[in-house]
């Protein structure tokens, strides 16, 4: 099952960490809701899933011509999974930024 093989792809570390930065959404302060990058919402159960609320780590740097910063968890957010489909191993020029 797909979603099984990627959840086992991250820890619970990485996706705590991940999922921490992204915007908390303000009607749930619990932060059970939260906003990715591109303006998505998705639910911290959706981890791994392809849901309307379905979620994925993504890499700012792309594992591709990045591998040793690829890994590092600095380089790991959450993103809706369609919103990760669609980046690939695009580069946001904001993420350049934050690494120069």
């Amino acid at each position: 099952m797909l979603y099984e093989r990627k959840k086992s792809m991250a820890t619970q570390q990485q996706i705590i960490n991940a999922w921490s930065k992204a915007q908390i959404h303000s009607n749930y302060p619990d932060g059970s809701v939260r906003i990715d990058a591109y303006g998505s919402i998705m639910s911290l159960g959706e981890y791994g899933k392809q849901t309307e609320y379905g979620w994925e780590i993504d890499h700012e740097l792309p594992q591709h011509g990045f591998s040793v910063l690829s890994s590092l968890m600095a380089n790991q957010r959450a993103l809706h999974w369609r919103n990760n489909r669609s980046k690939g191993d695009k580069i946001d020029p904001s993420s350049l930024r934050k690494w120069q």
